[in-house]
């Protein structure tokens, strides 16, 4: 055995601490409250709009980056206790059963009823074009989130294995008319793709449609308006010789014109002695 092969080899040497920096505590339990999965701006849907805070948002264009699923347990004043990331693909506990499991001094009022303190979440992660991030975060008991995220994920699906690239939505934060009987204008929240993106070289999101540049700015070609050169019928029939006698007829004509002609020419170039004298020597001259 070679003297370099017994040499343990010596870790890559970290450049900074960013990748490796954490505010966890030693012995934190991942179902206490010690993180929080909103990262960023807290995205909200008050139908019919999107808001961050006081600010509405609506028509804001983000990239949807990850999503997963979380549990949540809830204390009677609404205060967050327990939340726990589920791993990919991890189904959802039965939350029926287990707030059927909990007394009822530690349910709390919720939209206006009695609820029980576990529930669950979906939670989208996005950025923006300077990598800004966003959370959503939306129960899965309210109807409307629930089907834009579905939506979302399933159309995700469906693009990755047709193009068979790991591709990303850019989408625009806008709402869908989602009636019900209680509120036939009812809005929900609608996360409309209008880009497909993915990381190139450098982390730079690249666009993977085809109609990337026209999209993009540059200036797309319109139709010219002008009509088309093709060559007429007649235009494109083989010219016929032209027999003798119109060759005759033709040859006179253009005697005739051009003797006309050349009489007009002379009575322009005589005197002006009045419009009677001309039209006398027009005659002579005929």
């Amino acid at each position: 055995m070679r003297n370099s092969e017994m040499v343990p080899k010596k870790p890559a040497v970290e450049l900074d601490g960013f990748d490796a920096f954490t505010d966890e505590t030693e012995g934190e339990d991942t179902m206490g409250g010690g993180g929080s999965v909103i990262q960023g701006a807290k995205l909200k849907f008050l139908d019919p709009d999107w808001w961050i805070r006081d600010a509405k948002v609506t028509g804001l264009q983000l990239t949807v980056i990850d999503v997963v699923n979380v549990v949540n347990k809830w204390s009677p004043d609404n205060k967050l206790l327990v939340s726990r990331v589920l791993e990919p693909g991890e189904k959802f506990p039965d939350f029926e059963k287990l707030n059927e499991q909990c007394p009822k001094s530690e349910w709390r009022m919720a939209f206006g009823k009695l609820v029980g303190p576990w529930s669950g979440q979906h939670v989208l992660y996005l950025i923006d074009k300077l990598y800004n991030p966003f959370t959503w975060a939306s129960p899965t008991t309210t109807v409307g989130s629930a089907v834009a995220v579905v939506n979302l994920v399933n159309q995700i699906k469906r693009v990755r294995r047709f193009r068979g690239e790991h591709v990303y939505p850019l989408v625009e934060l806008n709402h869908v008319h989602f009636p019900n009987a209680y509120k036939p204008d009812r809005e929900r929240p609608d996360l409309r793709i209008i880009d497909w993106v993915r990381f190139g070289d450098g982390g730079n999101l690249v666009s993977s449609s085809p109609n990337t540049r026209r999209s993009r700015g540059r200036r797309q070609r319109r139709p010219s308006r002008r009509p088309s050169r093709r060559p007429s019928r007649a235009a494109s029939r083989p010219r016929r010789k032209a027999s003798s006698r119109s060759r005759r007829r033709r040859s006179s004509t253009t005697k005739s014109r051009s003797d006309h002609e050349l009489t007009m020419d002379r009575c322009s170039m005589l005197p002006n002695r009045g419009r009677q004298h001309q039209e006398a020597i027009f005659k002579q001259t005929q």
